[in-house]
C-alpha cells in the first residue's frame, strides 16, 4: 500500500507547488543582484518588494528491497528564476525601468495540474485495487 499513498502524496505536493506558482504569477519586484540563472536571494536588496521564486516539483523514484517503495517529491527553485519586464512606472523598477517577474506560465502549471489530478486518480485506483486483493485474500483464510 506504500507505492500508491506515495504516488497520492507526491500528486498532491505537485498540486500544491502549482497552485503556488499560480497564485504569485502576476508579483513582480526589484530586479535581484543574482542572474536568472540562479535561485533569487531570500532576502531583497534595495528596499523594493521580491519577486516570487517559482518552484518546481521534482518527483522521484524510491526503491528498496527492505523498505518502502513509492515516489518522492521535493521543491526545487525554477531557473531561470525570473524575467525582466518594462515597467518604468513602478516605483522599484531598475534605472533602465525594468522589474522582476517570476517565471511562470499559466500554461505550463495548467498542464502539471492536470497530470497532478490523473496521477491521482491513477494511484486511488491502484490502492482501491490493492485493498480488493488483500480483502479478497482475507476471504479465503477464513
Amino acid at each position: 500500500m506504500s507505492i500508491p499513498v506515495s504516488g497520492m502524496n507526491a500528486a498532491m505536493t505537485r498540486l500544491e507547488v502549482s497552485a503556488s506558482n499560480i497564485a504569485n504569477s502576476s508579483t513582480r519586484g526589484i530586479v535581484p543582484a543574482t542572474p536568472a540563472s540562479q535561485p533569487i536571494p531570500t532576502v531583497a536588496v534595495g528596499g523594493g518588494p521580491q519577486v516570487y521564486q517559482a518552484l518546481d516539483a521534482v518527483q522521484t523514484a524510491i526503491s528498496g528491497h527492505d523498505t518502502h517503495s513509492g515516489v518522492a517529491v521535493r521543491a526545487e527553485p525554477r531557473l531561470p528564476s525570473y524575467s525582466e519586464e518594462y515597467e518604468p512606472s513602478a516605483p522599484y523598477a531598475n534605472a533602465d525601468g525594468f522589474v522582476a517577474a517570476p517565471n511562470v506560465d499559466p500554461l505550463r502549471e495548467t498542464v502539471e495540474q492536470v497530470s497532478a489530478v490523473q496521477g491521482f486518480e491513477a494511484s486511488v485506483a491502484v490502492f482501491r485495487a490493492s485493498d480488493a486483493m488483500i480483502v479478497s485474500l482475507l476471504k479465503t483464510i477464513d
